[in-house]
């Protein structure tokens, strides 16, 4: 998984909303909800003192309260952030000085100081500017790849970029060596400039403009700058345009230490590893196509437009971290460059900007977020909660047994794969391996032995590197939780191909979604259909991909594959009669079919758990579903995320959700002059 904003993959995992209609020429009277649905995911979309029956419209019904009394970005996954965040609040403001929680301390005082940062301006930056620009020959560029110091962002033209995983059975994590990310990141907008990378650059130029600007550069120079930047960045582009996907297949390999020195050939990359201690039994991945192609343009001719690629990709990785008319600069610029902004976050945060800052953009965005992660772990949640969200996790994966073993589409070999691939399943609960977070190695200076922000940022990222070049260094366990990225405190839960398994974040089982004291009806329709629906990924188009132990490798047989995609373009086709706004387009149903069959899963699960339950309250089951996706947002963002989002609207993945299945029916009396009828032949659940 990219880095994203990593507090806020909520909506990001689950979605948001829609409302509906039909492809061209289909009659009110023919679409889903037989016109009796309204898009009730639309602020204000249902009054006070209207009715709606559950039968007609069981998301507007269901949540006919909230919809009436919520603002804009409400919803159940707000409500849930919004408790996770006061929690957090009260941890930071006890923390002592001891420890790894003094260094969380410290960051976190840095970070909130916009005195001190204001006053230190665009100044912490100069320095690493200068180094750049005092570079006048090869090995001087050599020398400045290799230093922590000079180079703390491991900036370069071959260096270590990432990690990634092998593609083979074990696993193993290993430290890309490569080329830098592309300012532009697609390769083709260095040739054919698109509106995406047009915005990009854009934003960009503008940034770098401000920066340099700020530091004393006339334009002149900045342009000059920018122009060497982005021309020696279309080299590098050139060469990766270059390697088709066969090249990648076949010349992507591990090596060890001394291979990959080998394969580099005279790039000085024995004296960059030496120089960053990358411990010699790391395992190296590195594409020996592209390294032959990256090799002659580290030359005296390009030295000067390496290092104006060097000193734009300082500005853009350090500027974040300046003052506060820095960032609010760059969050300006970012709001034009194609809503780079993370509309759920600002959702999320409302108008708590100084809360989004620190939680959202900085510690959220640092390793420093893994010290939050075991404080908030040790402080909010018990061994009850953990043990109990086991068991829901566990009881829902015993019962998909159950369903495979009945599903009549299934082959007998396909069933048997199914099974063996469900018995892999890891699940990862709540608390993640703390025992591989070796947080000795963060030392950040505090303000009064003079630190500044922008140094603490600089040394969670040297934490970063280090921890990832031990992980590089461990054969892979997939029964652990590593420190790769995925916070506990996320709201969210999701399912890895890759690894074949499964993680629920401690963020995720929080109030309204999840809570110790609900009853078992309300735990099932909550966090347990949310289990169900990423559960239900391990066996879609893309599961189908991964095997057992997460290689890519196929592992269904072809007929069951293709009676999978025979139902999964009915849901696909069903979505497509939906319009969600008057006078809009019809939903693109292949946009939403896979979140749309996960969510039907997870129902399906659920459902078939409640069955073996006495006296189980299906009322109470269902009004959970439809308070789990509760959410109100301005028409615009719902036109947005109705073009956008791989998750149906949120009343779309209530009443379309419900509506495949019997106990719904049984349990509202629904008829088929009812909007929420469907009959059963045109059911699309495809489990």
């Amino acid at each position: 998984m990219k880095k994203t904003k990593n507090f806020f993959r909520a909506a990001a995992a689950f979605g948001m909303a829609f409302v509906l209609a039909a492809c061209s020429g289909t009659v009110e009277s023919e679409r889903p909800g037989e016109g009796k649905w309204r898009n009730s995911d639309i602020t204000g979309s249902v009054s006070e003192n209207e009715t709606v029956r559950l039968q007609d419209d069981f998301a507007a019904a269901a949540n006919k309260e909230f919809i009436v009394n919520a603002k804009s970005g409400d919803s159940s996954f707000s409500r849930n952030f919004m408790n996770l965040l006061e929690k957090e609040k009260t941890l930071i403001n006890s923390l002592s000085y001891d420890g790894e929680e003094g260094e969380l301390k410290k960051y976190v005082e840095l970070a909130a100081d916009w005195d001190a940062r204001n006053k230190n301006g665009a100044e912490p930056l100069r320095k690493y500017i200068e180094v750049i620009e005092n570079i006048s020959s090869l090995d001087e560029l050599t020398a400045y790849q290799c230093s922590e110091e000079d180079d703390p962002f491991a900036l370069g033209l071959i260096m270590p970029v990432r990690f990634s995983q092998d593609s083979s059975s074990t696993r193993d994590f290993c430290l890309e060596i490569g080329m830098p990310d592309l300012s532009l990141e697609k390769t083709d907008d260095y040739f054919t400039l698109s509106p995406q990378g047009y915005e990009k650059k854009k934003y960009i130029c503008g940034f770098t403009e401000y920066v340099l600007g700020r530091l004393g550069y006339d334009d002149r120079r900045i342009q000059t700058i920018l122009n060497r930047s982005f021309r020696f960045e279309r080299k590098l582009a050139a060469c990766d345009n270059k390697i088709t996907r066969y090249d990648q297949n076949n010349d992507t390999m591990i090596f060890d230490y001394d291979s990959c020195i080998e394969k580099a050939g005279n790039y000085p990359l024995k004296e960059i590893f030496e120089a960053r201690g990358i411990p010699k039994d790391v395992r190296l991945c590195m594409n020996t196509h592209s390294i032959k192609k990256l090799l002659p343009l580290y030359s005296e001719k390009n030295l000067e437009d390496i290092k104006a690629m060097l000193i734009v990709h300082t500005v853009m990785k350090g500027g974040h971290f300046l003052d506060r008319e820095a960032y609010d600069k760059e969050m300006e610029m970012q709001v034009s460059k194609l809503a780079e902004t993370d509309e759920t976050q600002a959702d999320f945060f409302g108008d708590d900007i100084e809360g989004r800052i620190l939680y959202g953009d900085y510690i959220a965005q640092s390793e420093c977020r893994f010290i939050l992660d075991k404080l908030y772990v040790e402080k909010n949640i018990d061994k009850s909660t953990v043990e109990d969200v086991e068991k829901l996790t566990d009881d829902i994966i015993n019962e998909f047994r159950v369903l495979f073993d009945d599903e009549e589409w299934l082959s007998d070999e396909g069933r048997k794969a199914c099974l063996e691939k469900l018995d892999n399943i890891q699940p990862h609960v709540i608390v993640p391996d703390f025992d591989l977070f070796d947080f000795s190695g963060l030392n950040i200076t505090s303000a009064k032995d003079g630190g500044t922000f922008f140094d603490a940022q600089l040394d969670s990222e040297r934490y970063g590197k280090k921890l990832i070049y031990k992980l590089c260094s461990q054969p892979y366990d997939r029964s652990k939780w590593y420190p790769t990225g995925m916070s506990t405190t996320e709201i969210n839960a999701l399912y890895i191909p890759a690894e074949n398994a499964i993680y629920i974040m401690a963020g995720v089982a929080e109030a309204p979604i999840y809570s110790p004291d609900m009853s078992y009806e309300q735990k099932l329709a909550g966090l347990g259909t949310i289990i169900g629906h990423e559960i239900t990924h391990a066996f879609d188009s893309t599961g189908a991909r991964y095997d057992k132990n997460g290689a890519e490798n196929k592992w269904l047989p072809m007929m069951d594959e293709l009676q999978f995609s025979d139902r999964a373009t009915k849901v696909s086709e069903y979505y497509s009669t939906i319009r969600p706004f008057p006078n809009g387009s019809d939903y693109e149903g292949t946009q939403v079919s896979g979140e749309a069959t996960a969510d039907m899963g997870g129902l399906k699960v659920t459902l078939s758990i409640a069955s073996k339950q006495k006296d189980f309250d299906y009322d109470k089951y269902f009004r959970q579903y439809a308070k789990l996706w509760s959410n109100s947002v301005s028409e615009d963002r719902g036109r947005e995320l109705f073009k956008t989002d791989p998750h149906p609207l949120c009343y779309l993945r209530i009443n379309v959700g419900l509506q495949q299945f019997e106990e719904f029916y049984d349990t509202y009396g629904i008829q088929e002059e009812d909007g929420m009828y469907l009959a059963e032949e045109k059911r699309i659940a495809v489990w």
